[in-house]
């Protein structure tokens, strides 16, 4: 019985070798590979990490200037087109009979009343506004300065002027207008003879008549002198030089 259990407890030796030997390579093979795994998954894992971070990456940044191009186009869309500037126009010139006109119709210089000249060389009998009537006993209203003149003295131009009206009545006798420009005018009443017409340019101090016997408003004779400006009497007083 002896050889025959030996070579049972032989062959169940190698049996357990073979066994053992298969087990020990499969297992190793298991741990081997598991290791190589283990390995790979280390050395990967960060590269496809990385990768992945990358294609994201570039994913989002084209899809922002998708995006962002639509956005502008939509701006673009939008916008209404700025105005183009205009052009200065230069002004025109003006034809030379235009300019020619332009110059006749300027108007002319206004006319001050500085200082008048009297017209004869008597005093002045009766004043300006309201004063006593001699003649009507009673005041009222005067419109001018009448200065004391024998009949036949000469009457002269207190200002240079335009002879522009020549009148007569038989209260106040003949009464000649002077007209200066810029609405002034002045006025001699009580006239006896006029030596001027109507339209006559005359300087200061010409000529304009000699006074007559028409006292008016007063008893003493004189000449009526009156300053007017734009239709309305003006006290003369204060241009008069009575020194």
């Amino acid at each position: 019985m002896w050889p025959f259990k030996h070579k049972e407890l032989k062959e169940d030796g190698t049996v357990k070798h073979r066994k053992w030997l298969k087990r020990w390579l499969l297992g190793g093979w298991i741990i081997y590979a598991s290791i190589a795994a283990l390995t790979l998954a280390v050395v990967m894992v960060p590269a496809v990490r990385a990768q992945v971070g990358e294609w994201i990456s570039d994913r989002l940044i084209r899809q922002t200037q998708t995006v962002s191009q639509e956005r502008r186009v939509q701006e673009v869309s939008f916008e209404e087109p700025a105005p183009a500037p205009a052009k200065a126009e230069k002004p025109k010139e003006k034809p030379a009979a235009e300019k020619t006109e332009q110059v006749k119709q300027a108007p002319p210089e206004e006319f001050i009343v500085n200082e008048l000249a009297r017209p004869v060389s008597g005093i002045v009998i009766n004043g300006y506004g309201n004063t006593y009537s001699e003649v009507y006993r009673d005041y009222r209203f005067h419109g001018g300065l009448d200065f004391a003149a024998e009949p036949g003295t000469a009457v002269l131009a207190a200002l240079g002027g335009t002879v522009a009206e020549i009148t007569e009545n038989s209260y106040q006798g003949k009464t000649v207008t002077v007209d200066h420009g810029s609405g002034w005018q002045t006025k001699y009443t009580n006239l006896d003879q006029v030596q001027v017409s109507k339209g006559q340019t005359v300087a200061v101090g010409a000529v304009i008549g000699t006074v007559g016997k028409f006292t008016g408003d007063v008893k003493e004779n004189h000449v009526h002198f009156a300053l007017i400006h734009n239709g309305e009497p003006v006290n003369p007083t204060p241009y008069f030089d009575f020194n």
